[in-house]
């Protein structure tokens, strides 16, 4: 897209294909990852069209062959993505019987693929605004909204302030790891700790629960 842009009302302006070809037909996925083997293929492919080169042709036969034997593959087992051994989430995302929670992004997210009753989330930062929507129409009374530490941090609270002024029913479950985990485990900035979570919440949404 970039280069048809760029090239776009030149004097000279080429015919750029990418994801579709001349005939308006998919060249590669749009959405995924794009595999580089049928990236080789495709290039292959377009250039033979053009004459025939039979080192190129032999290649693109075995790449498309190495392809065909991969698709065939089949799995023969498969091991649900969980948290790691000795992590806080193992215990701090369970939830009292017949309660519900929702999710968020970061490692606790897993959590729904688990005996949680944790279901549905939202963007990085809004943990908690999705329940501001549904309460007015649910016959559930309450709920209670994981989030990350990392999370927190940079954007989170902003959440917790809307829900505070909204005035639903949800207990923020602030799961302290102390790190951003999703991006390689770093520290959070600032110094975090749990007493100082507790001092901004109770500022920030005074005579709210929150956890």
């Amino acid at each position: 897209m970039q280069v048809r842009e760029e090239l776009y009302g030149s004097a000279n302006q080429p015919v750029v294909v990418g994801k579709r070809d001349e005939q308006e037909n998919w060249l590669f996925p749009v959405k995924g990852a794009l595999d580089p083997h049928d990236i080789a293929i495709a290039v292959g492919e377009r250039i033979l069209k053009r004459g025939h080169v039979e080192e190129i042709a032999n290649r693109v036969s075995r790449l498309k062959q190495a392809q065909s034997a991969v698709a065939a593959m089949t799995d023969v087992s498969a091991r649900t993505p969980y948290f790691c051994s000795g992590c806080p989430h193992n215990s701090s995302t369970v939830v009292p019987q017949g309660m519900r929670a929702y999710a968020g992004i970061g490692c606790h997210f897993m959590s729904q693929w688990m005996d949680r009753n944790t279901l549905g989330w939202t963007h990085m930062g809004g943990e908690g605004a999705n329940w501001i929507g549904e309460a007015p129409f649910s016959k559930r009374k309450h709920v209670f909204q994981n989030l990350g530490d990392g999370t927190y941090n940079h954007s989170g609270y902003l959440a917790i302030r809307a829900s505070a002024a909204s005035g639903v029913n949800i207990t923020y479950k602030i799961l302290f790891n102390d790190a951003v985990a999703m991006t390689g485990g770093q520290r959070n900035d600032g110094g975090l700790t749990v007493p100082v979570i507790a001092r901004q919440v109770a500022a920030k949404a005074p005579g709210r629960s929150s956890s």
